[in-house]
């Protein structure tokens, strides 16, 4: 469940590679921004073979992108959740910020509201009384990471459509949660070089705040805007699962085919 994805495939390139390159190049600016180093690289670039340049920067990026990926999405997770109890003084309580993934303690709530019979027309009354039953009898298993992740690697072999859903939501929870560290990071480094630079090279202040300010809005825009939103792309990752449990409950949660081997077992991607 912990593998990294392959540069190959898409998943890779965007949940690692690019994260990776934009890490690297606000390293870059950083260095570039203090006046000793900023005249070693101009001598680097311009005495070093281009081709060696391109390795050297994709070699960096994907060594980055791979740090940032291990870091996990569950502690953006939470930063998420704690951003919006402060932002939410009234309700900062409430279990849609405080429950930890996959969040079977709010979801017993969301979902005994959201598709609660009494509440519908009576055509779809027996559909939503089966999820109903489904998520007390079944899914309410599911309550930590692991269990949810064995879920997952259950669902990927058994349909080849599901692994991809079931990917397409990860990689967007993943690939957020590494810009989130990216953007952090970068923060501090351009931080530690507006100190740097005021302190031991008594650069005006003036010029500074000219050049980093606009890039300090912008990635504080940027950290603001995931944490505001995080929690919510990481709970429909949940829903995308637990819709396809659902539709595959038969085969994944009856005694019957509890032994049975499982559908597409050639796949070989594996969940993160």
């Amino acid at each position: 469940m912990d593998k990294i994805p392959l540069m190959g495939f898409t998943r890779g390139i965007f949940e690692i590679f690019v994260p990776g390159v934009f890490l690297l190049l606000n390293f870059y600016f950083a260095l570039y921004m203090t006046p000793y180093t900023s005249e070693t690289l101009k001598n680097l670039s311009s005495n070093i073979n281009e081709i060696i340049l391109a390795l050297i920067i994709f070699s960096f990026s994907y060594l980055l992108g791979v740090i940032l990926r291990i870091l996990r999405a569950t502690w953006a997770d939470k930063l998420s959740g704690y951003f919006l109890s402060l932002t939410h003084i009234k309700n900062k309580s409430n279990l849609s910020y405080t429950d930890n993934f996959p969040y079977e303690k709010y979801n017993r709530i969301y979902y005994k509201e959201t598709f609660n019979p009494d509440k519908l027309y009576n055509d779809t009354n027996q559909d939503r009384s089966e999820i109903i039953n489904f998520f007390q009898s079944k899914w309410i298993i599911v309550n930590n990471s692991l269990s949810f992740n064995l879920i997952k690697m259950m669902l990927i072999c058994e349909d080849e459509i599901a692994a991809k859903e079931i990917y397409a939501a990860e990689s967007l929870s993943r690939y957020i949660s590494s810009m989130l560290y990216c953007l952090l990071i970068s923060v501090f480094i351009l931080l530690l070089v507006l100190v740097i630079d005021i302190v031991y090279f008594d650069i005006g202040k003036k010029d500074l705040f000219i050049g980093l300010g606009p890039v300090f809005v912008m990635y504080l825009f940027g950290i603001l805007a995931i944490l505001h939103n995080f929690r919510i792309i990481r709970r429909k990752e949940v829903d995308t699962v637990f819709a396809l449990a659902f539709k595959y409950r038969e085969r994944l949660f009856s005694s019957k085919g509890s032994g049975s081997a499982p559908r597409n077992g050639n796949d070989k991607q594996e969940p993160t």
